[in-house]
């Protein structure tokens, strides 16, 4: 395999010149053949097959769902079973959360402050609505759990909710660039132009040299 020899990314690919569909085929067998000159083989090929098919087949990612990609360990024999079964992960029940481990200290204080950062930590896992509960209570005078909401709501495409969370941060800290940042494009999604551009022409008097405002 490719780990006993001097092979780098370099070998084989051109950063470049990255060749797409069968002109890619042919540039890395030609690659392959390259090096491995006058092979042998002592089984029958199936019909089409090349040195890709066979040494770097396609196959799924144990570390994100729904994704293929070209197995690089370059095997000299692949494994006996399906490399392409779909899999659907393992998500969370609707009402559970990930296990935050703590570092110091060992027990969290019973604190708002403390109940929002874990909440914040397990936003991602179903926990809008226990963190947008806790901001609504405790109502914390710091900008970023408020935009850690905001985030959230962003990855649901919930436009509206964006909107919401990103004032409120800026309620808490006025021209906090991160909710400047991510509160125009809500406001604009929501057809809601004229604000979106005063808030971005305020944002850029008040970081002029910033490029992305």
């Amino acid at each position: 395999m490719f780990s006993q020899h001097q092979m780098t990314c370099y070998t084989c690919h051109d950063p470049h010149d990255i060749p797409r569909g069968q002109e890619a085929v042919n540039i890395y067998t030609e690659v392959c053949l390259g090096c491995h000159q006058g092979v042998a083989h002592t089984v029958a090929l199936p019909p089409g097959s090349t040195c890709l098919t066979c040494h770097m087949p396609k196959r799924r990612t144990n570390d994100a769902v729904h994704v293929c990609m070209t197995d690089h360990f370059i095997r000299r024999t692949q494994p006996r079973r399906d490399l392409l079964p779909p899999h659907c992960g393992n998500h969370p029940a609707r009402s559970s959360f990930t296990k935050v481990a703590l570092y110091y200290p060992a027990k969290a204080p019973a604190t708002p402050e403390a109940e929002i950062s874990i909440a914040e930590a397990q936003v991602n896992d179903n926990g809008i609505p226990r963190l947008q509960e806790l901001l609504e209570r405790y109502q914390p005078n710091w900008p970023e759990p408020y935009l850690v909401l905001a985030d959230a709501y962003d990855r649901e495409g919930n436009n509206e909710e964006v909107a919401r969370w990103a004032r409120q941060a800026l309620a808490k800290r006025e021209n906090f660039r991160p909710a400047v940042v991510m509160l125009p494009p809500a406001l604009f999604a929501l057809h809601q132009d004229a604000q979106a551009t005063k808030v971005l022409e305020e944002a850029v008097e008040q970081y002029p040299t910033d490029d992305l405002l």
